[in-house]
């Protein structure tokens, strides 16, 4: 899935202003909440929020303001701003100044209740969501589409178990020198990856070293970062991100669309009275680095009908429960409490929040519950001719005359958030989708293989894999411990049937599943191997 420019990154934050007695205009600034992603860098970019209290006439008038600093050296832009002063108002700040550094945006005027020029409320709580724009993530600089880039369900170690064999030189057989600094690296992953990079085929076949010139050493090593690890480590500098863009345009160079075949793509369910819904319904974010879905949610019901619970499912593989409560009917329309739980978590990725449009006004529901989030909502009811209740109190007759035949309807757009999981190691991961069937490919074509291993069925037929120590020892220390202490070409493994080795093996080259009906099989071969995450996914599969 490609990012559109406008898509959106989700921040939320709390400013609690005390103030109790207003005299005489006053403005009250917080301090300052960063966003830089490097401290030490000068100009860091920052925002801070404000409120400004004017008084006239016994009456107080507030506008709410929010200050951004120095917010391009990140790479991103705000197109939108929102202020909740309780959880059913919210005002929309606009923008009103801006300039190489400062950009300021303002709300309309609102009316605090006051008490003989006293506030009633003694603190404001005011929560800013903060819409930032994906201004360079994922684009060339002229706004041309760059990345492959979305929502994979992979072993969130897989990057860093990768990039750490790098770093730490485990069977290295290369380096890159960018201005005297030497990057080590693994020619077979590389050359998969980026085999424009160099000319693979001709380098010393023991170990080769690399000049790389007319480049910054900050945005080669984001550059082999996102080689390893298919992610994005943004330098702060926006300049040195136009160099990782153009070192990206330079050198990479896409593989043939069969090999994007050897990944198998997930099943969606599809059972009566559910919603399946993938990330290509939704907004990637790549700050908060999270999904917002979008669909459309209609329930229809008689008065005395309990409204139908529906399911939605995420990639099949988690899934929430849309349901609406009925609370109270009138004469015109049913109160109804419309809620959205995570009743099976979609492993990895955490329910931030949840809006509905109602005639085109954002409504965010509210969190009564962890990942729990409801809002009361009134629906008309459809029109038939009906005749009230003659008898009775006023307040009966506001109730329907006892009929099945009342029928309300109730249509809506919904927006469902969701946020990575930093604490799980298996669940979705923002990451570039080519990475599995470039890493996969490494394995299929046996080049710069430089281990076989051996098994041996009834000591009769004999079946081998060719393979990469490193990948290998980067992703179990068992094969690590194994490679350390011999340098024998062929190793003896674990007996068992070939397509189930091999499906062990595409766990260790990508971080994904190839079939899940055979992982309850693969918790053995996991065990013995210390890959912790397939131990953990296939004992209880």
């Amino acid at each position: 899935m490609r990012l559109d420019e406008d898509e959106l990154v989700f921040y939320d934050y709390q400013w609690v202003v005390n103030n109790n007695v207003v005299s005489q205009d006053k403005q009250y600034v917080s301090p300052f909440f960063g966003l830089d992603i490097s401290p030490h860098i000068r100009d860091a970019a920052s925002f801070r929020f404000g409120i400004r209290l004017t008084t006239a006439e016994s009456k107080v008038k507030a506008v709410v303001l929010l200050y951004v600093h120095y917010l391009d050296t990140l790479g991103i832009g705000v197109t939108d701003v929102e202020c909740f002063i309780d959880v059913s108002q919210s005002l929309k700040l606009s923008q009103k100044f801006r300039d190489a550094q400062t950009l300021i945006f303002e709300s309309q005027e609102f009316y605090p209740a006051t008490e003989n020029g006293v506030l009633v409320q003694e603190a404001f709580v005011l929560i800013y969501r903060i819409y930032p724009t994906n201004s360079f993530y994922g684009y060339t600089m002229d706004r041309q589409p760059l990345l492959d880039y979305g929502f994979e369900q992979c072993d969130t170690n897989f990057g860093e178990e990768m990039w750490s064999a790098a770093q730490k030189q485990k069977l290295t057989d290369c380096e890159f020198v960018v201005n005297q600094t030497v990057f080590p690296g693994h020619r077979a992953i590389l050359a998969a990856r980026c085999p424009a990079l160099v000319d693979w085929r001709h380098l010393d076949a023991d170990y080769a070293t690399i000049p790389i010139v007319d480049t910054d050493e900050a945005v080669f090593e984001a550059f082999l970062y996102f080689l390893y690890t298919g992610q994005i480590s943004l330098p702060v500098d926006t300049d040195m991100y136009r160099h990782f863009v153009d070192l990206y345009i330079k050198f990479i160079k896409r593989l043939p669309d069969e090999i994007g075949k050897a990944v198998s793509s997930s099943n969606e369910c599809s059972i009566e009275s559910t919603v399946n819904l993938s990330q290509n319904h939704g907004k990637v974010s790549f700050v908060r680095r999270g999904i917002s879905l979008e669909y459309s949610y209609e329930c229809c019901f008689k008065l005395f009908e309990k409204p139908s619970i529906q399911t939605v499912h995420f990639n099949g593989k988690g899934s929430f429960n849309v349901s609406l409560k009925k609370l109270k009917a009138y004469s015109d329309e049913c109160q109804c409490e419309l809620s959205i739980c995570n009743l099976n978590p979609v492993i990895g990725l955490n329910l931030i929040g949840v809006a509905c449009y109602r005639q085109g006004i954002k409504c965010h529901l509210s969190e009564f519950k962890e990942e729990r989030f409801r809002s009361i909502v009134m629906l008309p009811r459809n029109p038939r001719n009906s005749k009230k209740a003659g008898t009775g109190s006023s307040e009966d007759a506001n109730f329907l005359e006892i009929s099945n035949s009342d029928r309300f309807s109730f249509v809506t757009d919904l927006e469902i958030c969701l946020a990575e999981d930093e604490d799980e190691s298996w669940g979705y991961r923002l990451r570039d989708l080519l990475l599995s069937a470039h890493l996969w490919s490494v394995y299929t074509t046996k080049e710069w293989a430089d281990v076989e291993l051996c098994m041996s069925r009834d000591n009769v037929n004999h079946l081998s894999f060719p393979a990469h120590r490193a990948i290998l020892s980067a992703r179990s220390p068992v094969f690590a411990s194994i490679f350390k202490a011999t340098n024998e070409k062929k190793v003896d493994v674990e007996d068992m049937e070939h397509v189930l080795f091999e499906d062990f093996l595409f766990f260790l080259y990508t971080g994904t599943v190839r079939n899940t009906e055979n992982l309850p099989d693969l918790w053995p071969v996991a065990k013995k191997y210390h890959v912790k995450t397939l131990e953990n996914i296939s004992e209880f599969a």
